[in-house]
């Protein structure tokens, strides 16, 4: 049986996901990119504006057969690569967080930057901790499909 999955992305993003569905058995069946474009009018107080709303983005679709070699390891594989990307986020600990609201209050240029470095060491950490753990299953599905 061929089971089917749409993904919306950016286009730049496009060769990536490709690359990163390919590692689950997942063949592209069909690549769209959309660009549209609406405008309309709307009213605010007195005066009329004309609103315009783009989207741009493409269109993937991708397939694969859950009758093929290692079908159940490769498919709990996937949901565990999925699973460590949505949970990858940045976490402020409270104590961090009170911290840089006593500094925005009392130094902000100090809270600002202080906010930063927390912000980015942060989201660092938790990147390398996703990446650690995305190596090995991305390796591990890829030796599957073989």
């Amino acid at each position: 049986m061929i089971e089917t999955v749409s993904k919306k992305v950016a286009p730049s993003q496009e060769q990536y996901t490709i690359n990163i569905m390919t590692n689950f058995g997942w063949r592209v069946k069909s690549s769209q990119e959309i660009n549209s474009k609406e405008s309309h009018l709307e009213r605010r107080g007195d005066e009329l504006y004309s609103v315009t709303s783009k989207e741009n983005y493409v269109k993937l679709l991708f397939e694969r057969d859950t009758e093929m070699k290692n079908y159940a390891q490769i498919a709990q594989l996937e949901r565990e690569y999925n699973a460590i990307c949505a949970s990858s986020k940045p976490k402020f600990e409270k104590k961090q967080i009170l911290l840089m609201i006593v500094l925005l209050i009392f130094l902000l240029p100090i809270g600002i930057i202080y906010g930063v470095y927390v912000f980015f060491k942060n989201t660092k950490e938790a990147g390398e901790k996703a990446g650690a753990k995305l190596g090995p299953i991305l390796q591990k599905a890829r030796s599957l499909l073989s």
